[in-house]
């Protein structure tokens, strides 16, 4: 038999027991979270046709498409969550309340560069609100609130949401009359990759002058609360409608955002706050953990007006936020930001000294029935090797199941933490194990 690469694919992740029970719990977080702000969860196929998905990105990121071969129809794995979610709306308006808040975590894929906290294969936690015909700006506020809440929900530490948006950029541009904003865009949302060096000479590349170029910087390294923001922003002196509009916008999101609770040290006003792909339309968001910028952005999102008005004639805005929830894990797990899991969902791990499978069988479906997660050690072996398999898989209890046991309906309940074992009824063994930490 040949000898097989057992190894995933590069940029495909897989991690221990111990970190997938992690991982899961993460994802229930979430969806907690979504689900107390009013989000409804959807899933959306995994594999789109091309067309879909052409229709809403640019060149950079069609490099990056998974493209699936089958039959005659072309077609392709998904990139983000979002396109499909436009479809999907386009395709259902007529059943579906509007504004449709909807709440999916779920995985992504994109053909770049594998590399530490970078996947190809990725779970994404997006949020999303799209109107019909029109959507109230407090909806970009909520949208940050939620990504507030579910980044507290995490417990990774302090975060901070930088905000801009697209206004701002587009009006500058167009005082600019560039040739070629796209390519100047796309330059500005990968300065932090480049560096400021490269940044400059493939900007002159694109035939900016000296001057345009130092306007250029000296627009995209604002930061600060809103009035330090705006303050800076109106001595570029830009006579431009989408600009203006843009500078009022933000004014609005910022009293919205305190009236929900986001605290000043949560956010602020940045300029080189760019994102990259072309639906975005008005405010833009990134995220990063105040005590590890080193980590990058960890939380997305922002406004679209038109991204679904391309598959109707209808107008239907949306805005939506999106956690990359892999590369974040990965950095946390590798940072040791979060705490060393056990590798077993079970409350208790049933350990038979018997023969009578069936009494214990009845015992465990006795216990689930109360509420407690529970193993069973089917295998024969001695009691101290179930005892080894019951430390290994980190459960906090071990219930030892003998004849005795079975004919005094008591059970030896033994605290796999401590090493102390008591003698205990079913009744009083549920309660006891369903103490999940």
């Amino acid at each position: 038999m040949p000898k097989l690469n057992l190894q995933p694919l590069s940029g495909m992740p897989e991690w221990s027991p111990a970190a997938n029970v992690t991982f899961a719990a993460w994802k229930r977080t979430l969806a907690d979270v979504y689900t107390r702000h009013g989000f409804v969860p959807l899933e959306t196929a995994a594999i789109e046709r091309d067309e879909i998905l052409a229709a809403k990105v640019g060149p950079a990121t069609q490099k990056q498409i998974y493209r699936v071969i089958h039959g005659s129809t072309s077609q392709s794995l998904r990139f983000d969550l979002t396109v499909p979610l436009a479809r999907y709306v386009a395709a259902h308006q007529s059943e579906l309340t509007f504004p449709y808040r909807r709440a999916l975590i779920d995985r992504s894929w994109r053909g770049e560069r594998a590399q530490a906290g970078r996947f190809r294969e990725f779970y994404q936690a997006d949020a999303d609100v799209i109107g019909r015909g029109s959507l109230d700006h407090t909806y970009d506020a909520q949208i940050l609130a939620v990504a507030a809440d579910a980044l507290r929900a995490l417990q990774l530490g302090r975060f901070q949401i930088q905000i801009s948006h697209r206004g701002l950029l587009m009006g500058f541009l167009h005082s600019l009359h560039l040739l070629d904003e796209a390519a100047v865009i796309q330059l500005l949302d990968d300065a932090p990759k480049i560096g400021l060096s490269k940044l400059k000479s493939e900007l002159q590349l694109l035939r900016l002058d000296t001057f345009e170029i130092r306007h250029l910087l000296q627009f995209a390294n604002v930061t600060g609360d809103l009035a330090t923001f705006s303050q800076a922003m109106l001595r570029l002196d830009i006579a431009d409608q989408d600009f203006e509009a843009a500078l009022q916008e933000l004014a609005e999101l910022d009293a919205n955002l305190r009236a929900l609770g986001l605290h000043p040290d949560e956010y602020q006003f940045n300029s080189g706050i760019i994102r990259g792909l072309d639906y975005y339309t008005g405010v833009v968001f990134e995220t990063i953990l105040t005590d590890h910028p080193q980590i990058g952005a960890i939380c997305s999102g922002g406004r679209y007006d038109n991204l679904v008005s391309g598959f109707v004639s209808e107008k239907m805005p949306g805005v939506g936020c999106s956690i990359g929830l892999t590369r974040l894990f990965s950095q946390a797990l590798a940072l040791g930001l979060i705490a060393p899991s056990r590798a077993s969902v079970a409350d208790v791990v049933v350990l038979p000294l018997t023969d009578q499978h069936d009494r214990v069988a009845q015992l465990a479906t006795q216990l689930r029935a109360a509420g407690a997660a529970v193993d069973v050690y089917w295998q024969p072996a001695a009691l101290k090797k179930q005892l080894r398999y019951a430390d290994a898989t980190g459960a906090p209890w071990a219930l030892l199941v003998g004849d005795d046991e079975l004919a005094a309906d008591r059970y030896t309940l033994k605290n796999m933490i401590s090493g102390e074992q008591t003698s205990a009824t079913v009744a009083q063994i549920a309660a006891l194990v369903q103490t999940r930490e």
